[in-house]
């Protein structure tokens, strides 16, 4: 079974879900716990990896570019055993017009990569996940103080980012945490994961080059 992974390989979290205008997220009647992720700096660049295998099960454009993703399988995450649900949102639009509902990743691909829009003030992904899968439409519009904003919903209930990812040092590097307390990865799980999980199995697509390919896997072309 996968473990559940932190989805950079930069972790610099700018809003964590107990900052600026996240709090309405915690404090309404359906709560998710979005973190803003900026990948290491404030520019433009970063993207967002696959936590585990994984698929697109919805795709939402409206003034923001949102996607859905569902992993494959169970895995396994602070809490235990789950499917997990994704919502991303603030997506580069040439990537969003590319994707498709059903499209599949592996764990540790590169998925999104993080823009700016008229719902946010810097590049960044808005993140935020549940257990189980999606439930409705995934998400509810949730109003307080008289600001409508959107939140996930999923059927087993919405988590805190902790409590859906591990950190695995050999992956993602802490550049800012917000003050969240992420439980890392067992050092022998780590191990043992190096040692299965050595290659990955890709099919090549036309137009792909090795360039490409060895980015999306965070690799090199040599290796």
């Amino acid at each position: 079974m996968q473990y559940s992974k932190y989805f950079a390989n930069k972790m610099r979290i700018s809003q964590g879900y107990n900052d600026g205008n996240h709090k309405r997220h915690t404090t309404c009647s359906k709560k998710d716990y979005p973190v803003d992720e900026t990948y290491g700096s404030s520019g433009s660049g970063g993207y967002f990896i696959a936590p585990f295998d994984c698929k697109i099960v919805r795709k939402y454009d409206a003034v923001s570019n949102y996607i859905w993703i569902t992993s494959t399988d169970k895995v396994m995450t602070p809490s235990g055993d789950k499917i997990v649900s994704i919502l991303i949102a603030h997506i580069s639009a040439s990537e969003f017009n590319d994707l498709k509902v059903g499209d599949t990743f592996n764990q540790g691909e590169k998925v999104v990569s993080e823009a700016v829009d008229a719902n946010s003030t810097g590049h960044h992904n808005h993140v935020c996940a549940g257990f189980g899968e999606i439930s409705g439409t995934g998400w509810a519009k949730q109003v307080v103080s008289g600001n409508e904003f959107w939140v996930l919903t999923t059927k087993e209930g919405t988590q805190k980012p902790e409590d859906v990812f591990y950190i695995d040092k050999s992956v993602t590097e802490i550049v800012d945490d917000a003050g969240i307390n992420f439980k890392e990865m067992p050092p022998e799980e780590i191990s043992e994961e190096s040692t299965v999980n050595s290659f990955v199995e890709y099919t090549i697509k036309s137009g792909d080059t090795l360039s490409e390919i060895a980015k999306k896997y965070n690799t090199t072309v040599e290796k």
